[in-house]
């Protein structure tokens, strides 16, 4: 059972997107997307539209698995998300 997963294990769908819009989510990074008034209106769209939500899952999936994952000395975990680590 994903105790993750109040609305039922295993499962992503549009039950997520509603406990969020509510301000009921799991975890506190999920709550974020309420926070942001770009990811909120897209939270809202996929809470009414499941096949759209899967749609760009499938999408992102894709495009995630086309990138090149760099290890060991060639790449770095960074400080800041959104800007390279100053060396």
């Amino acid at each position: 059972m994903n105790l993750l997963a109040p609305h039922g294990p295993f499962r992503l769908d549009k039950s997520f997107y509603r406990s969020v819009l509510a301000g009921k989510a799991v975890l506190q990074i999920d709550q974020e997307l309420a926070s942001d008034g770009m990811a909120r209106l897209i939270a809202a769209k996929f809470a009414v539209r499941p096949r759209k939500f899967r749609k760009q899952f499938a999408r992102s999936m894709v495009k995630l698995a086309s990138v090149h994952v760099l290890t060991g000395e060639q790449g770095e975990v960074r400080l800041n998300c959104r800007k390279f680590n100053s060396r």
